[in-house]
């Protein structure tokens, strides 16, 4: 890790992880080309670390993919696919591939949150 190119190339891995985390849900959701989403993300992450990267940073992609996995479950299956290109897509931006691995677990938590009060009234309504 002694250039910027070395830098990008694993901003680009973690982004690519992410996205194949979400990719992952994708497939679980059992939406179109879920699979085949999640295995590209997913080959072309460990492709940029296994041809580029030291050996340390599967480490950081396996851990990026658990992570956009984890998170974002709670996404309905209409967001999923907006969350994969749009995580595929910022992995791609110099520096903003660091930046998606740090964020996914607060927009994870915030979508958590919100899920369970968003029918509250619905559920008042019910009980008579």
């Amino acid at each position: 890790m002694d250039g910027v190119a070395d830098w990008y190339l694993l901003g680009l891995a973690l982004g690519l992880a992410v996205a194949a985390g979400v990719g992952a849900l994708l497939a679980r959701a059992r939406l179109a080309l879920g699979l085949a989403a999640a295995a590209v993300a997913g080959g072309a992450s460990v492709a940029v670390v296994l041809l580029a990267l030291p050996l340390w940073s599967v480490a950081l992609v396996a851990i990026a993919a658990l992570v956009g996995f984890v998170a974002l479950r709670g996404l309905s299956a209409s967001a999923l696919p907006f969350a994969f290109l749009s995580a595929a897509g910022l992995a791609v931006v110099p520096a903003l591939g660091f930046v998606e691995a740090l964020a996914v677990p607060v927009v994870g938590g915030r979508v958590s949150r919100r899920a369970g009060r968003r029918y509250a009234g619905l559920r008042v309504l019910a009980k008579d």
